[in-house]
C-alpha cells in the first residue's frame, strides 16, 4: 500500500553527509563553527530522484596514508547516506586541500585569537 511521495531535500542529504564526515575526523556537531566549517565542505549533487554525487573537500594529518583515509571516508558517507534515504549514491568525491601538520596547543590557539 502507497500512502503518498516521499522528498527528501539536499539540505537533509548535505545534513546527513556533514554528520558523516563529522564523525569521521571526531568533531563536535554541537559546534556552530564546526558545523559552518563542514557546510563549506560538503556539496550534494542530484544525477536524478534515486542517485546523487557527494563533493567532500577535506584536511588529511600529516602521516595519514590518504589513498586509505579518503577510501574510509567515502565509504562511511556512502553507506550513511544509502541506509538512512533509500538513495543510491553513484560517487564520493574527495578533494584533499591540505595536509595539517601538527595541532596547535592551547597556548598557541590563544596566540592567534588574541589581537596585539
Amino acid at each position: 500500500m502507497e500512502y503518498g511521495n516521499l522528498e527528501i531535500t539536499d539540505n537533509v542529504l548535505k545534513d546527513i553527509a556533514m554528520k558523516s564526515l563529522a564523525d569521521f575526523q571526531d568533531e563536535d556537531v554541537s559546534d556552530p563553527k564546526v558545523v559552518k566549517k563542514l557546510r563549506k565542505m560538503v556539496d550534494i549533487e542530484r544525477l536524478d530522484d534515486q542517485t546523487l554525487n557527494v563533493n567532500v573537500k577535506v584536511s588529511v594529518k600529516f602521516g595519514e596514508v590518504i589513498p586509505d583515509y579518503v577510501k574510509k571516508l567515502q565509504d562511511k558517507i556512502s553507506s550513511d547516506l544509502e541506509s538512512l534515504t533509500g538513495l543510491k549514491v553513484a560517487s564520493v568525491n574527495v578533494t584533499v586541500e591540505e595536509v595539517i601538520l601538527k595541532t596547535p596547543t592551547m597556548e598557541e590557539k590563544e596566540e592567534e585569537e588574541s589581537p596585539e
